[in-house]
């Protein structure tokens, strides 16, 4: 049975509509309202993940996902909030808190509290990339007491390359009369957050360790500060080798942000530093394995300028991250600087509108352009640029200042020792800590039936499709919303094709012979009318004839063939021609290109071995052919004449098969010429 469905239902092209409300933007920034970014991560899927807090206070207890589009659509919105004073606090620096391993991501708010305790603690979390949460993990100290005040924070977690978690933060052991030493800290965990180690490095107080980095030797190099860059290495298993403050631009201040590893085995590190007029200004420092400067540069202009975060580029160079009020429309704006491996500017762009706008981390994305996400006044900032850092709007293109500050640039060594921390109680609250609620915002997937319209913005549509429409508002330039649209048709027509002899069950009913069925109108979900016609068309039976001229042979070429004998099929008797071996009854069964059955009536034979000996029997095969034919034959010395139904010779040879894929598919006249000059024609197909 063949049963061919053919929908031949209206098909609506996508509207291609040339104007400025509907764009499918390739740069874009939208700020989504209650929300401060944190930190990116680009799905497999071309979507970004984005996480952060969904206000705008500095010390919120709840996280926030947001799932959006390649388009710059929120597609989802999950809010996970900690029980039991579970709190995700910023802190310094907070875009490091967000490490995406995979399909899990994993967060380290710098602060948490543990079932209403005042006291602050190290804390680590994960989830999938659905928010829902894996497992937490709050570490704590089992000697506190009323007097004393125990408190840690981790900044940023990175994965080792033995699978391992390694933390940068500080961490005050509280011990008695000590109650605010605070130091910087490294912590090692294993993938589910078990404590493996916990390392204080004291003497520095009030220290903070914000960022951290993997070399390629595998040791750890872990970075922070607070009047000057604090650059610590240890290895693996935290054994300290070198410690240095590095006195960025001299003695006026400066603290290390984030940093990463370079191929050369050193690092790149960026941070702010404070010039003689008291004005901050971002900076890259690049030192090699041992922790030696080997260039140094400060950027900026007449006011502050704050570097966040680096990422390390396609081409081998840099993208910076962060904010300044020295460029832009007023207060703060974000900033994206892009340099050359050794620190020369390629471009410099600023972001926003009049508010205080940051922009906390930055990605490369696969087709090698950047998005960059923070918070601008009260709302999460997305912004996505072309690989220049270009956009349509609320975009600026200052001069800025750039200064090779080798030589106001030093380091001292720190003679530090460090404490294991390990002992101290490791807090695992149960999963129904966590509260989560999905706020879940799609694109709009709308039906219309057929003849009417949708109003979409303005512009009436009436074909199915995909639609964008320019979004406005504070930040936004060539942000979209994206509208998927389908029409119901009024009639809807079903083509049906059935093999004779076959049955087909349609709206309940069997049918063999051909019909036109006509379903009942109705109205669907959408209150639309619609009629489902289908049209049956049975083919004509399939009744293959056999032919002799001194084989057997059917008349009409099929598919597939298979040959009887007595009504027993014949071992390896599929092709289109046979040569009995035997008198008695054959017949052949064929398949055609519609897949249909159908068998010969009986064709009896009854004249093998009345042939003269020396009567030829020649046979072509495969018969059609496209590459080659063989001769089956009970002669034994001939050539071969291929000619075309024009006489034109083609070939005159001798061989055992003949090859003929390179001629044009027709008819060919083939000759067999015997020893003895006779002269056997027979015709040849070429498909």
């Amino acid at each position: 049975m063949v049963f061919e469905l053919i929908w031949m239902k209206k098909i609506g092209f996508c509207m291609l509509l040339i104007m400025s409300s509907l764009l499918c933007a390739q740069t874009y920034q939208r700020g989504f309202s209650s929300a401060r970014y944190m930190g990116i991560h680009e799905l497999s899927s071309g979507n970004y993940l984005c996480i952060g807090f969904p206000s705008g206070s500095l010390n919120d207890n709840r996280l926030l996902l947001h799932r959006i589009s390649k388009h710059a659509d929120l597609l989802e919105s999950k809010v996970i909030t900690g029980a039991q004073g579970l709190l995700f606090y910023e802190f310094d620096n907070p875009s490091q808190m967000v490490l995406p391993v995979g399909d899990s991501i994993f967060i380290s708010p710098p602060y948490s509290t543990i079932n209403g305790n005042s006291s602050l603690y190290p804390g680590m979390l994960s989830m999938d990339t659905s928010g829902n949460v894996g497992w937490w993990k709050s570490y704590t100290n089992n000697l506190s007491n009323s007097g004393q005040n125990p408190r840690g924070g981790i900044n940023q977690s990175i994965l080792s390359s033995d699978n391992h978690f390694i933390n940068f933060g500080w961490f005050n052991p509280a011990n008695v009369g000590e109650t605010f030493n605070y130091f910087p800290a490294i912590q090692k965990t294993d993938m589910l957050g078990n404590e493996l180690w916990k390392l204080s490095f004291a003497p520095l107080l009030f220290e903070f360790f914000r960022a951290g980095c993997q070399l390629d030797d595998g040791h750890i190099l872990a970075v922070g500060g607070s009047d000057s860059s604090l650059v610590t290495k240890v290895d693996i298993e935290g054994n300290l080798l070198w410690s240095n403050i590095y006195h960025v631009g001299g003695d006026y201040g400066s603290k290390a942000m984030s940093c990463i590893a370079t191929a050369d085995g050193g690092a790149i590190i960026v941070g702010t530093t404070s010039t003689i007029l008291g004005d901050k200004q971002g900076y890259i420092l690049k030192i090699n394995s041992s922790g030696d400067i080997l260039w140094v540069n400060s950027y900026g202009g007449e006011a502050d300028d704050y570097f966040f975060k680096v990422k390390e580029t396609s081409d081998g160079g840099y993208i910076v991250c962060g904010r300044t009020n020295s460029f832009g429309a007023g207060q703060h704006d974000g900033l994206l600087l892009k340099v050359t491996s050794n620190g020369s500017i390629e471009w410099f762009r600023v972001y926003g509108a009049e508010s205080d706008d940051y922009l906390n981390d930055v990605i490369e994305t696969f087709d090698g352009n950047f998005v960059a996400v923070g918070s601008s006044a009260d709302e999460g900032w997305f912004l996505k640029t072309d690989s220049f850092g270009f956009i349509d709007c609320h975009q600026y293109t200052p001069i800025m200042n750039a200064l090779d500050i080798v030589s106001t640039t030093f380091s001292s060594s720190q003679a530090l020792f460090s404490e294991n921390n390990l002992g101290f109680e490791m807090i695992t609250p149960s999963m129904d800590s966590f509260i989560s609620s999905n706020d879940l915002l799609t694109v709009i997937d709308s039906t219309i039936c057929e003849g009417n319209s949708y109003n979409f913005n303005g512009t009436l549509l009436n074909s199915p499709g995909t639609y964008f429409d320019t979004l406005s508002g504070r930040l936004a330039c060539d942000s979209v919303i994206q509208l998927n649209l389908s029409v119901t048709y009024a009639q809807y027509v079903n083509h049906v094709s059935l093999c004779f002899g076959d049955s087909v069950e349609l709206l309940g009913i069997w049918y063999t012979a051909s019909d036109t069925i006509i379903s009942n109108t109705s109205i669907n979900e959408y209150g639309c009318d619609s009629t489902y016609i289908i049209y049956l068309d049975v083919m004509e039976e399939l009744m293959p004839t056999i032919v002799f001229s001194n084989y057997l042979e059917t008349e009409n070429i099929y598919s597939a063939y298979q040959w009887y004998f007595e009504n027993g099929p014949i071992n390896g008797a599929i092709e289109q021609t046979y040569i009995p071996q035997v008198n008695g009854s054959y017949s052949v069964e064929v398949i055609d290109s519609n897949g249909c059955y159908g068998i010969s009536s009986p064709f009896v034979v009854d004249f093998v071995g009345q042939f003269n000996k020396h009567e030829p029997q020649v046979i072509l095969y495969p018969n059609p052919s496209d590459k080659s034919f063989k001769i089956q034959s009970n002669i034994t010395n001939y050539s071969v004449i291929l000619r075309d139904l024009n006489g034109r010779l083609l070939f005159h040879t001798q061989a055992e098969e003949f090859y003929v894929g390179d001629l044009e598919p027709g008819l060919y006249v083939v000759c067999i010429i015997t020893e003895y000059g006779r002269i056997i024609k027979r015709k040849l197909k070429i498909i």
